[in-house]
Order: structure tokens, then C-alpha cells, then sequence
């Protein structure tokens, strides 16, 4: 996708993962979540359970509800490695803590024998920095009630990836009235600099 094309022409991928643990050398995806959005609105999107291989640590089920009696039965990473890498296509890579998400589905990818996406990469997190530096911290619950948005089952990949989603288009929406619709190259380039004002 050209870096030149305006933004609301851009697709974005909007995505979530939830996992065994914090590290993707050794841990797995037990369920994601990916939302397109086009125009700053939903234009698609796909969730599944995902069987990781490997017994769930019971930390991880109190955090997020999702047992081993849920995925067992379910699709492997590698099995749905090509549904992945088709819904994201060209598209914008977006999440909460990009790095996280993003190293994540390289793992799988990479495990079922796919490259690493090379797609540009946009991290609500840091986009909060610029957009809400008043905010005392920068996550997902902060955010999302900085603009009133509603969460239900944080911690579910659906959830989570769909308050991002939300939040994404408030990103947006602020970022034209302030500027117009710019290009892409544009809005990544705000990642790079620290906030000089509030937005929000």
C-alpha cells in the first residue's frame, strides 16, 4: 500500500491477540481478533479460538477466561496462518501496543513456515501519547474512557481489537479536523514525535 494514498482510502487492521504469556519464542496465540476499517468506519472482520499447543497457565485463564477446554477442539496457528495473512493483505497494521500483537502473528506465521509481514505498522499507544498526553496512563481502559467508549470483556481478543477499532477512528476523526485528510505517510509520521500539544 502507498504511503502517499490519503487515509480515507487507507485500510486498516485493527488487531488483537490474546496468548499463553508475554514472549513469542515461547508462548502462543489462544484467540485473535482483526477488524478492517475504512473511511473511519467497520467494513469487516474476523475472530476465532485458537488450539496453542500447549497448556494454558492458569494466570492467564483468570485473566482472560479462556481455558484449554475452550481451544482444544479448535484450529491451530498454522491452520489459520493463511486466513491471517489474507484478511491483512496490504492493509495497515493496528494495535494496542503494536509491538506485542505484531511479534506475535510473525511468530505464528513463521512457525507454519510464512515471512514476516513487512506491512506498516501504526500503535494506538503511541498515537495516545500525542492525542491524550494528559492521560495518567496509556492503555486500553484509560484510552477508551477518555472518549466515553464502553468495554465489555477486556481481555477477549473481540473486545478488545473492537474498542481499538473505536478508539482508531477517534485518532482519526481528530487528527482530519485538525489537518484534513492527509496522506499515510502523514499520519505514521506522527508516531516519531513526541506530543507538542494537546489534541484532545
Amino acid at each position: 500500500m502507498s504511503q502517499m494514498m490519503e487515509l480515507n482510502k487507507v485500510n486498516f487492521v485493527v488487531v488483537d491477540v490474546e496468548t499463553t504469556g508475554l514472549y513469542p519464542q515461547s508462548e502462543a496465540i489462544t484467540e485473535i481478533a482483526m477488524y478492517k476499517i475504512c473511511d473511519k468506519k467497520i467494513v469487516d472482520k474476523w475472530c476465532t479460538l485458537i488450539n496453542p499447543e500447549k497448556s494454558i497457565p492458569l494466570f492467564i485463564t483468570l485473566k482472560t477466561g479462556i481455558s484449554d477446554a475452550m481451544v482444544f477442539d479448535k484450529p491451530t496457528a498454522s491452520q489459520i496462518a493463511p486466513k491471517i495473512l489474507e484478511f491483512i493483505g496490504d492493509s495497515v497494521f493496528v494495535a494496542h501496543n503494536a509491538d506485542f500483537d505484531f511479534g506475535f502473528i510473525n511468530s505464528a506465521l513463521n512457525k507454519s513456515g510464512i515471512k514476516n509481514l513487512t506491512n506498516s505498522v501504526v500503535c494506538t499507544v503511541k498515537l495516545a501519547r500525542i492525542f491524550l498526553p494528559h492521560l495518567p496512563k496509556k492503555n486500553l481502559d484509560y484510552v477508551s474512557n477518555a472518549f466515553g467508549i464502553k468495554t465489555e470483556n477486556r481481555h477477549r481478543a473481540d473486545s478488545d481489537a473492537h474498542t481499538t477499532a473505536i478508539v482508531l477512528i477517534k485518532f482519526l476523526d481528530i487528527w482530519e479536523k485538525e489537518n484534513g485528510i492527509k496522506n499515510l505517510d502523514e499520519f505514521l509520521k506522527l508516531q516519531k514525535h513526541p506530543a507538542t500539544r494537546k489534541y484532545f
